[in-house]
């Protein structure tokens, strides 16, 4: 009972931190990689973010209700695909932009949360409190949405052109050409799998 409670504090903090962290963005775009208004859905960061604040809202409104294994396993399962998205955006900032842009760019107002504090936040409860089996099947699915948004991504930059610096390769990706640019993309897909499985394995071992 008590790690439950615990469990609901730490996703209803989700929640709230990605709310209040994305409307900072949509008020007020200070900062790199950040845009006012909707338009920052642009952005696999702002997406993934939202996308765990949904998951841990779905969480929070079946926990202790009288729901199905399969809603159960639902919601476990949407935390973890949603889980490797965040992780994602975290290694990527460290990886990649961070180097690239500068860490003290990556880490400023709502981007200090997005890419920072609800990513190692959200990895950290997954590895504690998941008590589903997560399989091959599973970590697959969980890069799904990576594979999605850079296939739209580039067929963007395919059909409409690179048009101003950066307004369609948000990411700069297509710096040094399309073909490094889907090698790129090819890594990051590689990068969302192996983050789903070190997550799987950590919490295997928790």
């Amino acid at each position: 009972m008590e790690k439950n409670k615990v469990r609901v504090g730490v996703n209803a903090l989700l929640v709230v931190m990605v709310g209040v962290a994305w409307l900072v963005m949509i008020f007020g775009s200070e900062g790199m990689l950040s845009s006012g208004g909707l338009s920052n859905l642009k952005y696999f960061t702002v997406l993934s973010n939202v996308f765990e604040g949904a998951a841990s809202a779905v969480w929070l409104i079946l926990n202790g209700r009288a729901v199905s294994d399969k809603g159960r396993r639902f919601a476990e399962l949407l935390k973890y695909a949603a889980c490797v998205c965040v992780g994602l955006t975290f290694v990527t900032v460290l990886v990649f932009l961070g180097p690239l842009y500068g860490f003290g760019n990556m880490f400023l107002h709502a981007n200090l949360f997005f890419h920072l504090i609800i990513p190692l936040t959200a990895m950290a409860e997954f590895v504690r409190f998941n008590s589903q089996r997560i399989g091959w099947r599973e970590n697959l699915l969980a890069t799904a949405p990576t594979l999605l948004y850079g296939t739209v991504y580039l067929a963007n930059i395919l059909i409409n052109g690179l048009g101003e610096p950066y307004q369609r390769d948000i990411y700069g990706f297509v710096t040094w050409g399309m073909p490094i640019g889907i090698c790129i993309f090819a890594a990051i897909c590689v990068a969302a799998f192996l983050i789903g499985l070190a997550l799987r394995a950590l919490n295997r071992n928790h």
